[in-house]
């Protein structure tokens, strides 16, 4: 069954088990007029449109990311390509000879920062020595390094890591080596948060900073016997630091009062040029941040930039007002630590989250307690969907309970009491079955599809024989396979089923295979560039 997926960044939202829907075809009329709306820009899912043969044949090894290793030939003269299906280019040859080779193997392939790199280990054969060199490539079969021996890589933030060697993607999307952890004082830790000069390691008590060549150029501990905040990294790179100073009963000052005990809060700066920390006057305690110029594992840069034009800072927040806490609330705020804006809420207690795109004029927004709300393209609520069938919904129906609703959550069908079970769901596509007794007394199951304006099933001509992750296929009689996309769409026949193979990196494109025979299916925006 398939997992619903999202091309807007989902690490945006606070809460992600709130989410439903694929935004695949989402869009619409307007954005919500709620936080930030008018500072939000989506992305859509591609959808494929068209299908046709790819420039390589032979037989398939492995895919990853952007890339596949095709093989052909035979021993000793073993000939290996590896295939971007992407670009539809082949970006390294290699063949076999008596004296040096390669096996299925020793091909490696990982995704790095969002881009694919691979690696070949191969051995030499010379007068009964046999030696071994790892070499590895980009994604445009640019050399990146090589060890003379056999070895195997990993991943730290945006960086590709083999035998303690750290190498970054530059900005004409070559990797090139930025330092080497035998250099470093200590092992380097995993980084939560990083940026184009600085990596961050942030924990409860503590933080280190390190530059591009992973070397530490600040370091910050709390002081013991306070209560203190999760540090937040600021768009400007530098660390906003808040802890609670816990003072006498009798203390005549304080900033807040809280469960019998008064405190003062204290708010820095952390410098990372100067490696200094500058005291500021916050009255909020800043609990987490998105801030532009930053990524994670779950967060690219461009990704933020994407969602939020003007906002630099996203922040959840706690005022403090009367000396007391008030209301978590979604605010703007600047890099030196002062509240630009409290951002307006489409519902109460709305979490760190953008109203998500999930179907034509229909956005997703969650609260604090894991609930779920659908708005349309004004602000105004739909309604409650946070008990709906989050594993199947899609960017036309919400399912729940066996019903099948529309965008406005009006119920259009149940498809359980009239004997239909949910055999897939597809982004812009519901996929059923059903039994049926034919004259003979044979019982057979049919196939329906229901897709957007439709308000009953439609029967297929055919049988589904298998269903992927934005494709289904039937089968038109033995020697036929239609493909679809998941807009009910034909794509593709053959006289043969294909074999899927793998999806890009950015989801545009799926490499299908049969019979030494390989098809690039493509997104619209593949094909119109």
């Amino acid at each position: 069954m398939k997992k619903l997926r999202f091309r807007v960044p989902v690490m945006l939202l606070l809460l992600t088990a709130c989410l439903l829907f694929a935004s695949c075809g989402a869009g619409g009329a307007g954005k919500p007029l709620d936080m930030y709306s008018e500072d939000v820009v989506f992305d859509d899912t591609p959808t494929m449109k068209t299908a046709g043969k790819a420039s390589i044949e032979g037989n398939f090894v492995c895919a990853a990311g952007d890339l596949a290793v095709v093989m052909d030939g035979s021993a000793p003269t073993t000939r290996y390509r590896i295939y971007n299906f992407v670009t539809d280019t082949v970006v390294l040859e290699w063949t076999d000879s008596e004296t040096e080779y390669l096996t299925e193997d020793l091909i490696g392939l990982l995704v790095v920062d969002g881009e694919t790199v691979f690696w070949l280990i191969k051995e030499a054969d010379t007068d009964g020595t046999v030696t071994n060199t790892t070499v590895f490539y980009d994604d445009q079969g640019r050399e990146i390094c090589n060890f003379p021996k056999v070895t195997s890589p990993d991943t730290l933030a945006d960086m590709l890591v083999v035998e303690n060697r750290y190498y970054r993607m530059e900005e004409d999307g070559a990797f090139a080596l930025k330092f080497e952890h035998s250099l470093l004082a200590a092992a380097l830790p995993i980084f939560s948060r990083w940026s184009a000069d600085y990596y961050y390691s942030i924990g409860e008590d503590a933080f280190k900073i390190y530059d591009q060549y992973g070397k530490i150029t600040g370091a910050y501990t709390f002081p013991e016997r306070t209560d203190h905040g999760f540090p937040v990294v600021l768009s400007s790179g530098n660390v906003l630091i808040q802890y609670l100073e816990l003072l006498p009963d009798d203390a005549a000052s304080y900033d807040l009062f809280d469960e019998g005990s008064k405190y003062n809060l204290v708010s820095l700066i952390y410098d990372v040029k100067k490696a200094s920390t500058k005291e500021v006057t916050m009255d909020f305690i800043v609990v987490s941040n998105n801030a532009r110029g930053l990524e994670s594992v779950a967060m690219k840069a461009e990704d933020y930039d994407m969602l939020h034009k003007s906002i630099d800072n996203l922040a959840s927040i706690i005022p403090i007002e009367d000396k007391a806490y008030t209301e978590f609330a979604t605010a703007s705020i600047s890099d030196n630590g002062s509240l630009k804006e409290i951002l307006n809420n489409t519902i109460p207690d709305q979490g760190l989250s953008a109203a998500v795109p999930v179907m034509a004029d229909r956005y997703l927004v969650a609260d604090r307690s894991v609930n779920s709300y659908l708005v349309n393209g004004k602000g105004e609520l739909i309604g409650d969907v946070t008990n709906a069938d989050t594993e199947n919904s899609n960017n036309v129906f919400v399912l729940g309970s066996g019903r099948v609703y529309d965008s406005d959550l009006k119920f259009v069908f149940d498809y359980t009491a009239e004997e239909y079970e949910l055999f897939a769901s597809l982004d812009n596509l519901l996929l059923f079955s059903k039994e049926a007794r034919q004259e003979n007394g044979r019982t057979v199951t049919e196939y329906y599809r229901m897709t957007a304006g439709m308000t009953q099933p439609e029967k297929l001509q055919y049988d589904v024989v298998t269903v992927g992750d934005g494709y289904y296929v039937l089968r038109e009689n033995d020697t036929s396979f239609i493909y679809y996309n998941d807009c009910g769409e034909e794509l593709f026949r053959s006289e043969t089923q294909l074999t899927y193979r793998g999806t890009s990196v950015d989801a545009s494109v799926m490499l299908f295979e049969t019979d030494k025979i390989f098809y690039c299916f493509r997104a619209a925006a593949e094909t119109e560039a």
